[in-house]
């Protein structure tokens, strides 16, 4: 179904923003459909193409809550259990020892763990110690609006928690549970996916390599699962119709295709806004919501950047429709809805000419 408009947005962006290249791919009415795409994969090397697999960044993240809600919904956990029942070893603030960390409060990151850089270590002994010192917590109440604080490390150890939970891999899980359901290839870690042929590297607004594909090709699950959380936060490597199909679960009520993916409830969670940050959007669950988003009453959405990337995974949930945005090289400036501009003019040319095709 392909739209030269659409098309049309896609160089656009690239050629105004200097992307070194872009993936982009459509959600029609909960259905994943085409795939647009430019430039390269590997610069003078391998273009880009609808089957090109991109590191996600942050994106990453919703994969980890729909690990969540799968294992919620088959009882092994529920969302307000304490964290320190799943990670073996007490995760507690110190400061509000009443107040319980659960898992709920890592989807909405307001844990109150401090938001450790990557210097600190992500492997489960490391991790265990880092969380029963003092010292990693902040003065606000777990679960609280004054608590929220973007937290990469947690989402690390949320994880390591699921695969403890799950007694196996977070990408084994998932490809039982969600990516062979869709007939999708994606993997935490690059050289787990079923295709590493057409990885792409990631590069910088200078056009320096952010993340190589070759690189990429050597990230591997550790012997033992749990025992690093290390790709869990962004490591996700996906295409963009791989995560537009993902999107559409997210978007029809937990159904791909005629078959259940996700119970309405597990959507329902993931969607529900919590409270307001910053005045610009309410945090979900690890989704954030805004109203009169790309000229839609509301937008669910999560994006994601790291090495070059700036990616951004949208869909209304009133109708149906989605948009996954990946680039590579493309220049950041972010406009007043804390998105990249890049991912915003592509995402809203898309849902216009949804919106426009309904007419």
């Amino acid at each position: 179904m392909f739209n030269a408009d659409m098309q049309a947005a896609v160089d656009n962006a690239a050629a105004k923003y200097g992307a070194a290249g872009i993936q982009a791919a459509v959600v029609r009415a909960g259905v994943a459909s085409e795939t647009y795409f430019t430039g390269w994969a590997v610069k003078d090397v391998q273009p880009m193409t609808q089957d090109t697999k991109l590191r996600s960044a942050s994106i990453s993240k919703v994969a980890i809550a729909i690990e969540l809600m799968l294992l919620q919904e088959e009882g092994k956990l529920s969302l307000l259990d304490p964290l320190s029942q799943h990670w073996g070893a007490p995760v507690q603030n110190p400061n509000h020892p009443e107040v319980p960390i659960t898992l709920q409060t890592c989807l909405t990151h307001t844990t109150t763990i401090l938001p450790f850089d990557f210097n600190i270590s992500r492997a489960y002994e490391a991790s265990v110690q880092q969380l029963m010192r003092p010292e990693s917590y902040t003065m606000e109440t777990p679960g609280t609006q004054m608590a929220w604080a973007y937290n990469n490390y947690v989402f690390s150890v949320l994880g390591m928690a699921l695969e403890r939970t799950s007694g196996t891999y977070l990408d084994l899980f998932l490809n039982a549970n969600l990516w062979d359901p869709l007939e999708a290839d994606a993997a935490f870690e690059g050289g787990e996916l079923r295709d590493t042929a057409h990885i792409a590297t990631l590069y910088q607004q200078d056009g320096s390599v952010g993340l190589s594909a070759d690189v990429q090709r050597t990230f591997k699950r550790p012997l033992v699962p749990a025992s690093t959380g290390i790709n869990f936060a962004g490591g996700l490597t996906a295409s963009a119709g791989d995560l537009a199909k993902m999107t559409a679960v997210l978007s029809n009520e937990g159904a791909y295709h005629g078959r259940q993916i996700l119970t309405p409830a597990s959507v329902a969670t993931m969607r529900q806004g919590q409270f307001p940050v910053q005045g610009v959007f309410l945090q979900a669950q690890p989704l954030r919501v805004q109203n009169n988003l790309f000229q839609r009453q509301t937008i669910c959405y999560h994006s994601g950047s790291a090495y070059g990337g700036l990616h951004l995974l949208s869909f209304d949930p009133d109708t149906g429709d989605g948009a996954v945005v990946l680039t590579s090289g493309a220049a950041n400036p972010m406009d007043d809805s804390g998105l990249y501009a890049v991912c915003t003019e592509i995402s809203e040319a898309f849902y216009q000419i949804l919106a426009n095709s309904r007419q």
